[in-house]
């Protein structure tokens, strides 16, 4: 079995990779690419933007879906199973770093269910071990709560974003200053003068009592607007 295989996959098989089977396996990370919930995974994680300054030291092998099609392109993958490997990281990465239960961490798992429907799909010649035990049965409301929490959850973020840009430079400071207290984490100040909030660390419950405060500031100012109107 190859070294290189890295990720909680387990393969039974070691299929050498062949000009058609690149075709099959551009199938799948184009599928990938074009689902919605794969944003967050299409281009390495910019670690030090992001102010994760330790996630060099927990993930030790970084990837992302860019790279795995760079590496389709120039053919450099020895086995299908390596290019499969190198796809499972991206998710096993994301559930490694983050918190289970997070948003993102949701997203990874989501994502990596569908990865796997596509294996059985576009190369049925993979055959991918299958763990002793009790298998977990996968309950089919639990799924559909954990599509709605993430789809909420990117309304929430989409929602701040844009409400936040309406603020007087007051209530600004005053989110501002909550963030830095309540969430640590989510600030990082670049300088004197500039500071970033990364929404993304920001639980889905914090963000909705942010986004109802904005929303009790702005109401009045959307209520004397509409009178002006109205006179």
């Amino acid at each position: 079995m190859s070294a290189k295989i890295k990720s909680t996959l387990k393969f039974v098989t070691e299929t050498q990779t062949r000009k058609e089977d690149y075709k099959k396996m551009n199938t799948v990370l184009q599928s990938l690419f074009d689902n919605s919930d794969s944003l967050e995974f299409r281009f390495p994680v910019d670690y030090l933007a992001l102010g994760l300054i330790d996630y060099p030291n927990v993930i030790k092998k970084p990837m992302d879906l860019t790279t795995v099609k760079n590496k389709i392109n120039t053919q450099s993958y020895d086995t299908i199973e390596d290019f499969l490997d190198d796809i499972q990281l991206i998710w096993d990465n994301c559930k490694l770093y983050n918190a289970q239960g997070s948003w993102i961490w949701k997203l990874a798992d989501k994502l990596d269910k569908y990865y796997k429907k596509l294996i059985k799909n576009y190369l049925p010649m993979v055959l991918v071990q299958q763990t002793v035990g009790k298998k977990e049965k996968k309950d089919d409301k639990a799924s559909k709560q954990q599509d709605v929490y993430i789809d909420n959850f990117q309304e929430e973020k989409s929602s701040f974003t844009a409400k936040i840009k309406q603020l007087t430079e007051e209530q600004l400071g005053s989110i501002v200053e909550q963030i830095r207290q309540e969430n640590p984490q989510a600030f990082i100040r670049l300088d004197n003068k500039k500071l970033q909030v990364i929404v993304d660390s920001i639980s889905f419950e914090t963000l909705q009592n942010y986004n109802s405060q904005i929303d009790n500031w702005l109401i009045p100012v959307k209520v004397t607007n509409k009178r002006n109107k109205n006179n």
